[in-house]
């Protein structure tokens, strides 16, 4: 159902985040998402302005689980952070979550990493 009607307004910021799910020929499965962050204006990010439409955040994630969730092996990658060199330095800290299992409790299991 769409939601009511609004005043006139003008866009600032627009998240995408896109997740698919693969069957691997090795019995495994992938799930890949992939997040964007945009602004519709001009905006200030590390001392500098950038453009509309220039990606602030445009990171992609993999994990790899098999049938019973048990993560086996995890890939991330960052084509755009909004501070080059600190952002996109945690993308190897993903790797930290091959071995645990995605079920309940799985979140607590996360923040301890």
């Amino acid at each position: 159902m769409p939601l009511p009607p609004t005043v006139g307004r003008a866009p600032l910021h627009t998240r995408s985040i896109e997740i698919r799910g693969y069957r691997r020929e090795d019995g495994l499965f992938d799930i890949e998402g992939h997040l964007v962050d945009v602004k519709a204006v001009d905006f200030k990010v590390a001392g500098r302005m950038r453009p509309p439409g220039t990606p602030v955040h445009d990171m992609w994630l993999r994990i790899t689980v098999d049938s019973q969730l048990h993560i086996v092996d995890v890939a991330a990658s960052m084509d755009a952070v909004p501070y080059a060199g600190e952002c996109d330095s945690i993308a190897p800290d993903y790797r930290k979550l091959v071995g645990l299992a995605i079920r309940p409790g799985y979140l607590q299991r996360v923040k301890t990493l």
